[in-house]
């Protein structure tokens, strides 16, 4: 049985190896974090936050330093991206045969969010754990925030995920659903084949009392 010392929530300065196999490699921490050499970025705040240097006067073009892929993803929330596309971005992201960085702004939601979405798509991650404790084990356990996050990883990898959201706001009890349910008060369209609205903004859990499915405006 593989030992593992349990991951301790740190500042995610510093990009960290959360796991390997093959060629394949994930790190992760902050955006702004200095990435391994000739890693990909996955750029998961929609900023570009590389960190630059010179040398002898001269600053390389940051493509050299460290390609990116930039997701527009909205904190707290999830991205506008279904299962086809992340299967091609990962497809992708192997074939450079690079390491694989993953960052947002404080390295928790999204980061982990897309950890998880990233190594179950890879095989790094083995099918027979939940996907989600399995990543704060061995990066944070604040990784993965809301509920929403947690849902869209089932949408995406179709694994069972029974680790909730870190923050306790995420959590609103029995009988929350999300937006595509409201189809009498929201006008927004839903993704493809999800529960998520393309505003990011419904897509938080309702309580059972709000009938209404006002949401989160």
């Amino acid at each position: 049985m593989e030992q593992i010392t349990p991951a301790k929530c740190g500042d995610h300065g510093n990009a960290r190896l959360v796991a390997s196999k093959g060629m394949i490699s994930l790190w992760a921490g902050k955006q702004s974090a200095m990435a391994p050499a000739g890693a990909v970025r996955l750029n998961l705040t929609g900023k570009d936050e590389r960190p630059t240097f010179a040398f002898l006067g001269i600053t390389p073009p940051k493509d050299l330093l460290s390609p990116q892929v930039t997701i527009d993803w909205p904190d707290m929330s999830i991205p506008a991206i279904d299962k086809p596309r992340w299967d091609a971005l990962v497809k992708m992201l192997v074939q450079t045969r690079r390491p694989i960085f993953m960052g947002c702004g404080a390295g928790h939601g999204r980061t982990g969010t897309a950890l998880v979405i990233v190594g179950c798509l890879t095989g790094v991650i083995p099918k027979d754990v939940d996907p989600v404790t399995w990543v704060r084990e061995r990066y944070c356990p604040q990784a993965v925030e809301s509920s929403s996050q947690v849902s869209y990883i089932t949408l995406i990898t179709g694994r069972a995920v029974t680790a909730k959201g870190s923050s306790p706001a995420s959590s609103m009890g029995s009988g929350a659903r999300y937006c595509k349910g409201k189809k009498d008060t929201c006008t927004h369209k839903a993704l493809q084949g999800s529960d998520y609205c393309q505003d990011h903004r419904h897509n938080e859990q309702v309580s059972k009392g709000d009938e209404g499915g006002k949401g989160s405006q």
